[in-house]
């Protein structure tokens, strides 16, 4: 397994209680140098933005040499500024639409100078909160085309649209694994994919595993983004800290689906250290996939196959990993 962290989940943290944030902010380099000292942790998925530590290409590729770590992707900042209060990529405003490509596309000059394999986009405030505020269809057009502009700018570099279902907007246009599906089915661009966030997948009430294994069906899951929390609300905690037995299952779809990219750790430490708490995602997720060895990977398939009373899974599970 390979895993990575979202560098901009490792600074000053706010919510709407507390928008200074519970904690100091620290530069991209201090970092970079505490996660070089994570065992197993060997990538970082960064946050390209216009002004700051991560706007640099050069100056981050040489950080990233320096502490012996590799960029998995970069995240467009497409949501955290006011000018995008009404949508992106789907704006009513034509120069908002183009303003917002022009950024997707600087973000992919930035993932291929780093050696970024792609880059993610999660249009949080492409949605709606009312009902009769926007045309769907049009918005639906408005996001086709852009995508499209983006992926045929530098084919090389994939895509990975990243769907939930509210917040910022109430409603997110993408707000699901199916959604987005078929959004790519008519964008119709190879380099077009998926991250599927799995505690956005939760915060629909939906399975984790289910999801992942849909999207990689039509072999579009192209990153994974992984937190927990308590399924009303995407708290962007701990790895396996809530939904235990179901990140469990996960671990073994990821087995069953040979997955082999970075598992890119997404939590919000408000108040905990950043740093251990990386730690412990990267340990729990390790634990996780000994423990689908524990169960035997080829005897929960048959189990799976061959019974419909799940009694005897869970009896298997039990007496595997709690005798």
């Amino acid at each position: 397994m390979k895993f990575s962290v979202i560098t901009g989940i490792l600074g000053c943290l706010g919510d709407r209680f507390c928008l200074s944030g519970y904690k100091e902010e620290i530069s991209l380099e201090d970092k970079l140098k505490k996660i070089a000292n994570i065992k197993n942790l060997d990538g970082v998925e960064l946050c390209f933005n216009i002004k700051g530590d991560e706007s640099s290409a050069t100056q981050v590729k040489n950080l990233l040499n320096k502490y012996n770590l590799f960029a998995s992707g970069v995240n467009a900042p497409l949501v955290s500024d006011k000018k995008w209060k009404y949508g992106s990529f789907t704006s009513k405003e034509k120069t908002i639409r183009k303003d917002a490509v022009e950024i997707a596309k600087q973000t992919i000059d930035f993932a291929e100078a780093v050696g970024a394999p792609l880059v993610n986009l999660w249009l949080g405030q492409d949605g709606f909160d009312y009902c009769f505020q926007v045309d769907y269809s049009q918005q639906w057009d408005y996001l086709i085309e852009a995508v499209r502009l983006c992926a045929d700018y530098k084919p090389h570099i994939k895509l990975a649209l990243e769907f939930k279902p509210e917040e910022p907007r109430n409603r997110n246009i993408l707000d699901s694994a199916s959604t987005t599906l078929l959004l790519i089915q008519e964008i119709q661009r190879d380099n077009v994919g998926i991250t599927v966030d799995v505690g956005h997948v939760l915060q629909e009430k939906r399975n984790m595993a289910q999801a992942t294994e849909l999207v990689a069906r039509y072999e579009k899951l192209f990153n994974l983004h992984m937190n927990d929390n308590y399924s009303n609300y995407d708290n962007d905690m701990i790895v396996g800290s809530i939904h235990f037995i179901e990140y469990l299952e996960l671990f073994f779809i990821l087995r069953k689906i040979h997955y082999d990219k970075c598992l890119s750790i997404d939590i919000f430490p408000y108040r905990e250290d950043a740093f251990r708490a990386t730690e412990e995602c990267v340990e729990y997720m390790k634990a996780l996939d000994r423990m689908v060895n524990s169960l035997g990977y080829r005897e929960v398939n048959d189990i799976i196959h061959d019974t419909k009373d799940a009694t005897e899974i869970l009896k298997h599970i039990r007496e595997r990993l709690f005798r």
